[in-house]
């Protein structure tokens, strides 16, 4: 069995080292006996025949380039995901494959998006929202952290990926954050986050699996990972605390 992984534009939209989501990916399926190929390009291309397209987080200016160059593919993407692809979108991307960029500048300029996440994206000057903060996720509540560097409120009319209880989310106050589909996982975290969570990097490895039709005889515990992610959290449940 092998997961064929489509890694676009790892150069414009790379952020906080966000090309490690696809590192771990590829790390665990490996050492749970699936191959996995990873294609890397700079230009966007035709995703049909890849299991997994991920698009990581870059400047809202890289972004606005990404968009330009993935709008002649939008039907390619919509079928797609329609078709049972898996999309992976972090930071900014999960912005550009909205149905809309509101740009706060002189001309008010409305940017067409990729249209696949029914969501309208407003971005500012005036604010931006920076800090770690803690969501949930899954019918369990599985806690995830993550880092949040963003200047926009998107205002989503579908489920979202995660719950962000009193924290910034897609807006200020919607107490979700995120977009959750058939196809696509998006979130405006970047850091990068499955790294930094090892209960989200199984929940989408299986995922993965469960659209291949692979079974791992022995799934990896995650054991440094874990412990990892417990210091991170008592950490930042700490900072919290003093704020």
């Amino acid at each position: 069995m092998s997961i064929r992984i489509l890694h676009l534009f790892p150069d414009l939209m790379n952020l906080y080292g966000d090309y490690a989501n696809i590192s771990i990916l590829k790390r665990y399926m490996e050492k749970e006996g699936c191959a996995c190929e990873v294609t890397a390009s700079n230009d966007a291309v035709d995703p049909n025949g890849y299991d997994l397209v991920f698009i990581g987080c870059g400047t809202e200016r890289s972004s606005l380039r990404a968009l330009e160059l993935l709008l002649p593919f939008r039907e390619a993407f919509e079928r797609y995901a329609a078709q049972g692809g898996q999309l992976l979108l972090t930071g900014t991307a999960f912005e550009i494959f909205c149905r809309s960029i509101k740009e706060d500048d002189p001309d008010n300029l409305t940017l067409e998006g990729m249209g696949l996440i029914p969501a309208v994206v407003s971005r500012t000057r005036k604010k931006r929202y920076l800090g770690d903060v803690i969501y949930s996720f899954g019918a369990d509540g599985k806690t995830v952290i993550g880092f949040v560097n963003k200047c926009s409120q998107t205002e989503l009319d579908g489920p979202a990926l995660f719950q962000t209880g009193t924290e910034q989310g897609n807006t200020v106050s919607s107490g979700s954050e995120g977009y959750l589909s058939n196809g696509i996982v998006a979130t405006g975290l970047t850091g990068p986050v499955l790294i930094k969570n090892p209960d989200l990097c199984r929940w989408l490895l299986d995922r993965l699996y469960e659209k291949a039709g692979f079974a791992p005889a022995q799934r990896d515990e995650m054991t440094v990972q874990r412990q990892a992610f417990d210091a991170a959290y008592r950490e930042l449940i700490q900072l919290k605390q003093k704020m």
